[in-house]
């Protein structure tokens, strides 16, 4: 009777075991193909300045105070119209906002793309960290400044020469 219960107690253990098994598929790794619309990492890389990304940033915190800050996030940008909403709705009317300075940028990943026509564009992904001052007039406290540092991760596209 022994040997019954620890055989069948084996058995289901077994059992359960080769049911929370699973197979996994292999996935490729995507890799450029040839011909237009293929990237490839640069041979050297070009460096993008701070001046140029303090540009930048001023360029895209200029559309956030005009309300129209969707057309700097890029399509793959997660919950873009999940932000977009909270910042109509939380952020005030007059709220604005303005680039004090610029602490420091790194280049994170650059790439060459090669378009249909052959032209080619650098792509860069450089990450800001700046810090920025929200001002805006709140009806119980009166005048508000809000200053805080943030790291902005930015994609920059240029025509290569």
């Amino acid at each position: 009777m022994q040997k019954t219960v620890f055989a069948l107690f084996i058995l289901f253990t077994f059992s359960f075991y080769c049911h929370a098994q699973e197979f996994r598929k292999i996935n490729p790794i995507p890799r450029p193909g040839k011909g237009a619309g293929r990237s490839i990492a640069p041979s050297e890389y070009y460096p993008i300045s701070r001046d140029q990304m303090k540009k930048k940033m001023k360029e895209i915190f200029s559309q956030w105070n005009n309300g129209d800050l969707s057309k700097y996030l890029a399509d793959d940008f997660y919950d873009k119209t999940r932000l977009l909403d909270n910042m109509y709705e939380k952020v005030p009317r007059d709220a604005r906002i303005r680039v004090m300075s610029i602490r420091e940028t790194q280049l994170m990943n650059q790439q060459v793309l090669f378009s249909p026509n052959g032209t080619k564009r650098i792509v860069s992904t450089v990450s800001v960290t700046a810090t920025t001052q929200i001002e805006f007039n709140d009806p119980q406290r009166g005048f508000r400044r809000l200053e805080g540092e943030n790291e902005y991760i930015l994609r920059v596209t240029e025509e290569m020469k």
